[in-house]
């Protein structure tokens, strides 16, 4: 089946055999309202902007693959699994849509929401699978799963084997300290498997605001993002330079050291957990974040009295042992 002219079609569809395909749509998206029923195996064709819209209530039990191209979906269904091959350079297969697909393995891009730039949720009525060259698109514009910012519901186990994160939240929307955001709400009964790419467990997204991922996150096994840090210049502690000293670009995710009024955020989920002050006494910072999700693993913090304009903030489990005279510039609330 391919699109035209009309670029839409409601009458049924049955798919048998290996080798049946809808598209590439014509000029625009091509919609099927139409259901899908039979047992054979089906590839799905977007066009370049173009995507294949399923919004009926399909039945079809075969294996479902989107080869290129964009696929929405507000119906129920795509076949026993949904394949997702991986994005192409003229061709991104991209998955969007605020209905319910099936299992899913995906190697292209999950975008909750009618479009890549709408927020939305968007169903898994089965296992998700997301492989080293999959992309989960999250947009965060406000607090409130499906309304506010993406969310992905999965009813099955969750695998995440080295995937990107992307997440996309406008400048205007400035969320405040300690908002979390579930991104992946696992319904199954099992925990998450696997992390997204450089984001373990405590890892960090920065996208004007800092937001830490947790993979344990609401009831236990879902993936939430908590913001550690709003506003203003940040500095994030990874220790990986030959001292322990904070002038030392290296300790710093930037590989640059922090500038007088920085934001400082150190966590005790990294391998080198003593961080040495050694900008002169007095030296003031707008606020020290600490976090960490280890019970056993102590962070160290010694050095040259600071002044913070903005006091400390915590969210952590274990210890932080603090030498470091400060002083606040203004009450903290």
């Amino acid at each position: 089946v391919q699109g035209g002219s009309t670029n839409r079609w409601s009458g049924p569809i049955t798919v048998e055999g290996t080798n049946a395909s809808i598209g590439p749509p014509g000029i625009g998206p091509f919609t099927i309202s139409g259901v899908i029923s039979g047992s054979g195996d089906l590839t799905l064709l977007g066009g370049f902007d173009d995507a294949v819209v399923l919004s009926a209530t399909n039945t079809h039990t075969g294996i479902m693959r989107l080869a290129s191209g964009p696929l929405l979906v507000n119906g129920t269904g795509t076949g026993s699994e949904l394949h997702i091959a991986t994005n192409q350079t003229f061709f991104a297969t991209v998955l969007t849509g605020t209905g319910t697909v099936s299992s899913v393995r995906s190697g292209g891009t999950i975008s909750p929401g009618l479009t890549t730039t709408n927020v939305g949720m968007l169903r898994v009525a089965g296992n998700l699978t997301l492989s080293n060259s999959a992309v989960l698109d999250i947009q965060v514009n406000a607090l409130g799963a499906g309304t506010g910012h993406d969310q992905l519901r999965v009813t099955g186990d969750v695998h995440i084997e080295n995937a990107a994160l992307q997440l996309v939240k406008p400048a205007s929307f400035l969320p405040n300290l300690g908002d979390t955001f579930v991104i992946l709400q696992n319904d199954g009964p099992n925990p998450v498997t696997g992390t997204f790419a450089n984001l373990p467990q405590g890892g960090f997204v920065t996208n004007i605001s800092v937001f830490q991922i947790t993979y344990t996150g609401g009831d236990g096994n879902d993936i939430a993002l908590v913001v550690t840090a709003q506003k203003g210049m940040i500095s994030q502690w990874t220790g990986n330079g030959s001292t322990t000293n904070w002038t030392d670009g290296a300790n710093w995710l930037s590989t640059l050291p922090p500038d007088p009024g920085d934001t400082l955020i150190f966590s005790n989920g990294i391998p080198n957990r003593i961080a040495h002050n050694n900008f002169p006494a007095g030296t003031t910072f707008s606020r020290l974040v600490l976090l960490g999700f280890e019970f056993d693993q102590a962070f160290f913090l010694g050095g040259n009295a600071i002044r913070l304009a903005h006091g400390i903030v915590g969210y952590f489990t274990g210890s932080y042992v603090i030498s470091v005279p400060f002083s606040m510039s203004a009450p903290q609330t």
